[in-house]
This record gives structure tokens, sequence and C-alpha cells, in this order.
């Protein structure tokens, strides 16, 4: 099997890199620096056998030229005291030997000598030749063979000693690669370590920072990494629970459905709706939930195509075999692609509500019959009342008629006395009717300018000169119901009026934008109301004073109050006995009221 390197660590990368590398360095120490100093010898050798040889060749030379072969004999004899020099020989011009130095009685061939062809590979010895020249005459060749065995041993001896250098060196080099190596790497591997224990889901931890390299800054870059990693998961932790807590706590059944069209997630709601518990929802089918299969498969088919379903009524089978009746709303889950995931559902349970409408739906019919049976029943009274009551006062006119001054004046008191009573029991009939129908018939609002209607109304009220009217401020033009807003300010000035018990009356309006509302105020300089009273004036019937001091039925400010209520406003009053009335009531902008029932 080949050895894969992208499988080793980083520490056993760099490790066997260094190692390699010093090896390599070793390697090429141990053979080039010998080598190096071969060469080096060789070279300083040669330069030594020139000198020598040029010394000899100049004292052969005169020896030989001097017929002195003694001092030819000197000249060789000092050659002898290098022991490197292994033979030298001086060659007559005929190419006879003259004299020679051959210690180890080697077979020396003089020609091959003479034409440089002996072995000059410089591996054991090397040999040099030099002419003979006496006062420049050629007399013949010096030779000289030197041995290199000497030198080799020095090599030897240098090139152990660079293989001890270079074992020291690799160990060295290797156990300080490691070490460097390790050094290096330990924030990786705390890194990886880390990573690992990540992974595995375990806490997220830290690592510990010691070097300010790039190393350093990349363990310092993953601390904050986790530090932010931590924080989000927190954050989605809190998010992940407090996205559970709503969903349990929904009142709503919720189901989560899986790709394969089966439920996957139920909350407690869903298993209060229907009566299951969730192991046995888990699983089933979406169909499982539907009263309806035929209708679950169209709801399916619909969601594949739409995406979604909103708010569909439709019924879900219980445990007991009850169906109810459920708001169903649906939507596809997709990932980022557009892949469906699944499909999230939420079902409310409106049996009661639905049973309630019906309810209030019956109820409602039922109202409106009553509603009809009451009007029916207050035109019968209406009519029925009202003839005797006309009948009574004609009755009484005749009778005075026709008695004339024969009938005795308190007669004729009690006479006019039944008038007004019939007259007022009229009014009371009229006063009921009209009260009755507030709320009950539709009126379109219209554009109304205030300040002419109250114009229009004092003219029909006809105050009298001892009266002053004061617009206090500007009144508004608003769209509203004109001839409800007519029925308040007719009742409240023909009350200030009426009800006036000073020589000059004076009626002051005003009105003030409160946003959605004007606020109308109408105040007179009257006798006042006391506080008691504030409340009760505004109840059916209600009068301060005796009906025979001022006419009254008691109905027109219970008419007003209820105009104000049917127009989402409110009616006050501030007075004090003595000190006049002030009447403030708020009256919408835009009307849009509708009347409950039309008759």
């Amino acid at each position: 099997m080949l050895f894969n390197f992208s499988n080793i660590s980083i520490r056993q990368k760099i490790t066997f890199g260094q190692v390699l590398l010093i090896l390599f360095l070793s390697v090429f120490l141990y053979y080039y620096y010998p080598l190096k100093q071969r060469e080096e010898a060789i070279k300083g050798i040669e330069s030594k056998i020139e000198s020598i040889i040029d010394l000899m060749a100049v004292g052969v030379g005169i020896g030989m030229g001097e017929k002195d072969m003694g001092a030819v004999s000197e000249a060789l004899n000092w050659a002898r005291k290098d022991s490197s020099v292994i033979y030298i020989v001086v060659v007559n011009k005929d190419g006879s030997v003259a004299a020679a130095y051959n210690p180890e009685k080697k077979d020396l061939n003089i020609s091959a000598l003479l034409k440089n062809e002996a072995d000059q590979n410089r591996v054991r010895s090397l040999h040099a030749k030099k002419e003979i020249m006496y006062k420049n005459t050629y007399l013949g060749h010096i030779l000289l063979g030197y041995s290199l065995e000497s030198m080799d041993m020095g090599i030897a001896k240098l090139k152990r000693t660079t293989l001890y250098i270079c074992l020291f060196i690799f160990l060295s080099g290797f156990i300080l690669s490691v070490v460097i190596s390790t050094r290096i790497t330990n924030h990786i591997r705390k890194l990886n370590n880390a990573v690992a224990r990540i992974t595995t889901g375990n806490e997220l931890i830290k690592v510990k920072v010691t070097s300010r390299d790039e190393i350093g800054k990349l363990a310092e870059a993953f601390n904050e990494m986790v530090y932010k990693l931590n924080r989000s998961r927190e954050e989605l932790i809190r998010s992940k629970q407090y996205t559970e807590n709503i969903i349990m706590s929904m009142l709503d059944a919720l189901f989560v459905i899986g790709p394969d069209n089966t439920i996957t997630s139920v909350n407690p709601a869903s298993c209060s709706e229907l009566g299951y518990a969730a192991d046995e929802m888990l699983g089933q089918p979406l169909e499982f939930i539907f009263a309806s299969k035929e209708e679950a498969s169209e709801i399916i088919d619909m969601l594949q195509q739409t995406g979604e379903i909103k708010s569909r009524e439709t019924l879900f089978a219980t445990k007991s075999q009850k169906n109810i009746i459920v708001l169903f709303s649906a939507s596809v889950i997709t990932d980022k692609n557009g892949n469906r995931q699944g499909i999230v559902c939420v079902a409310q349970d409106i049996t009661e509500i639905k049973e309630a409408e019906q309810k209030l739906k019956d109820y409602s019919q039922k109202l409106e019959r009553t509603n009809q049976e009451l009007d029916q029943f207050a035109y019968v009274v209406s009519h029925d009342l009202k003839a005797p009551l006309r009948a009574i006062f004609k009755l009484s006119e005749w009778i005075q008629e026709d008695m004339g001054n024969d009938l005795p004046s308190d007669i004729q008191k009690n006479m006019a006395l039944l008038r007004g009573r019939v007259f007022r029991l009229e009014s009371m009939i009229n006063g009921i009717l009209e009260y009755a129908k507030i709320g009950k018939v539709q009126i379109e609002a219209e554009e109304v300018d205030v300040n002419a209607m109250i114009c229009e109304i004092l003219d029909v009220l006809s105050p009298g000169e001892n009266f002053k009217i004061n617009f206090v401020s500007e009144l508004p033009v608003l769209k509203t119901q004109r001839i409800r807003l007519r029925q308040v300010f007719t009742n409240l000035l023909a009350n200030a009026i009426k009800y006036n018990d000073k020589p000059v009356g004076i009626i002051e309006i005003g009105a003030k934008d409160t946003g959605n509302y004007y606020e109308f105020t109408v105040s007179d300089n009257g006798p006042g109301i006391e506080s008691q009273f504030h409340d009760k004036i505004f109840a059916l019937f209600q009068t301060l004073e005796a009906r025979d001091k001022v006419e009254s039925t008691g109905i027109g400010l219970s008419i007003i109050k209820k105009i104000i209520d049917e127009q989402r406003g409110n009616i006050t009053i501030e007075s004090e006995k003595g000190k006049g009335a002030k009447f403030i009531f708020t009256w919408p902008k835009e009307s849009s009221v509708k009347a409950l029932y039309e008759v």
C-alpha cells in the first residue's frame, strides 16, 4: 500500500519535512566536504610536487652538465626525505636511465611516463616530469611519482569525523524538529480537540492561547467564534424554548406534517380537542384527523397546488367519534431551494362559536319578531289611546260651549284642567313612541351646518325679545344624521327657554374639536339644578317641578340621552341651584351608526 502523505498529521508532516531536509544536508555534507577537501589537498600536493621537481631539475641539471653524478645523487637523496615520494628517475635525452630512486622496486615504464601515458587518475598517486636543462641545453627528463596514501588516510579520518558530526546534526535536528513541530502544532491540536468536542455535542470550550504568532491569533479568533457561537446557541435555545412554550400554550390545535403526509408533531391543544394522546396521533396520515377522507385529499391537493389554506371550515373526527367544527389553516414548509419539507396546520375549535352563532341568529329572529309585535302593539295602543283622548278633549269643549255662561267658574277651571291632562297624556304617548323609535329607524348621514341648524330651531321656538342667544365659538359643519342632532339641540334649547326664571334669559352655545368628536355646550342662566338631581333628569317621566306648575312629560332629556348614546357620545351637566345649567355632550364628526332594526 502506497504511503499517503495527506493522511498524516501536521506535526508529522513538519517533522518529516525537517528530518528529510536535515538528512539531505547531512548526506550532502558527508560526501561533499571530504571530496572537496581531497580536491584541495591534491591541489596542494601538485603545487608541492611542482616545487620539488623544479628544484630537483635545477640540481640534477647542474650535476649532469658538470658531469658530477655525485651532485645528481645528492639531489635524489634530498627527495628521499619525503616518505610520500614513490620514485625519482633521471632519464638521459637518449631515453636511458642516468639515476633512479625507487624504494618500492616498482616496475616503471619509462617510455610511458615520458609520453604521459602513466595512470593519471590521481586515485592513489600523482606523476610528474620535468625537462633537465643546463645552459639552455636539453639534457633529459626527471620523472617523479608521489603517493596519495597519506593524504587518503587523512581524508578517511576526516570522513569519519564528518560522519560523526552529521550523525550528531541529524539526531539534534530530529529532536529539535520534533520539539519545534510540537510547539508549532500545539494550538492546532488544541483547536482540533476543541472542534472534535464541539462536533460531538459537548459544551463549547475555549483554547488557551500562549503565543502571539499566526496560530495564536487563529486560536484567539477561534475563542471569539466559540463565544459568539455559544451566545448564538443560548439565544437559539431561548428562542426555541420560547417558541415551544408558545406552541405548548396555544389554545388552538397545531399539527406538523412530514414530507410523507404523516403527523410528526402535535401540541397539547390537539390532544385536548381530539381526545387522543400524542403517541396515538404521531405517525398517522393527515386524513386521520378529518371526518371526511375525501375532504382531506382535497385539502392535500390544494396545499400542493397553492402552498397554503386560510380559515377553512371543516370537520375533525374525535376519538369519541364526535365531529367538531374547526377553522383550519395550513402552510407548506420549504427549504431554500423550494423543496417541500412538511406542512404546519392550525385548527381552532369553533363548535361552540357556531352553536352560539346559531343561537344568536335564532335569538335575533325571535327579537325581530318581538320587536315587530311591540311596534304593532305601540301603534295600536297609540291609536286606540289617542282616539278616546281626543274624544274626551272635544266632549269637554262641547260641554263648556253648550253650558255657556251657566257653567260655574270652578267647573270651567276643572274642564280646562281636564283638557290639560288630556293634552299631557297625548304628548307623553307621542314622546314614548319617539323614544321607542330611536335606534330602529335607519337615517342616512348628510352634511350639516350646525350654526344654520340652530338658527332654524330658534326661529321655530321663538324665545322672545327677553332672551339673548350667544355663540361663544364657531360651530362646525359635519356629516351626520341631521334629524337626531336637531332633536338634541331642540330639546336642550326648548328646556332652556321654558324653565328660565330671569327677566333677561341668556343662552350660550359653543363647540370644541376633541379629535374624533365635537364637544358641544348649551348653557343658560336659569334656575339651575341641584347636584343630587343630575342623574335623575335623564330618566323617563322625571320632572323637577310639579306638572301643574310647568307642563312637562319628563321624556325630553331621556330622548336626548338615548340619541347621544346611540351615537357613541356622552352627555353631562354642570349646574348649581340658582346659577343656571350647562349641558355638555359629545358628537362624532362622521356618524356611521346604523339602526338595529328598521320599521
